[in-house]
């Protein structure tokens, strides 16, 4: 099992028989069928500060702090993947693929923290 990032609109074609889709965004799109995991969401309130101007630099650090240092990756993985009954993972939001997001905040998270590269899908 793998873990992968993507966004919504790349992930609507990918195999469900091979691939675990997984929305970690405070608010998915309408119709999304995938499982909902708001641990890694970033919280409404710096969602509407990121909106108002505030910086990407700001926004990571807030994240960081008040999201990734609050919870337990390795168990929100382990969850998943048993979730996933050996599919790959496919951590979805909105942002086009290379895109500055959350996802990809994640991502260098947990390969700064644990040394596990988590690749965008795209």
């Amino acid at each position: 099992m793998r873990i992968f990032t993507s966004s919504f609109k790349f992930s609507k074609g990918l195999d469900s028989t091979k691939f675990f889709v997984v929305s970690i965004s405070r608010f998915p799109p309408r119709g999304f069928k995938g499982y909902r995991c708001y641990d890694f969401a970033p919280s409404a309130d710096l969602l509407k500060s990121y909106k108002c101007g505030l910086s990407k630099d700001h926004y990571g650090v807030y994240y960081r702090r008040d999201v990734l240092d609050k919870v337990d990756v390795h168990y929100v993985f382990e969850n998943l993947a048993k979730l996933a009954c050996g599919r790959d993972i496919v951590l979805c939001c909105f942002e086009p693929a290379f895109e500055f997001c959350h996802r990809r905040l994640l991502a260098r998270y947990v390969q700064e923290r644990w040394g596990y590269t988590i690749e965008e899908l795209c």
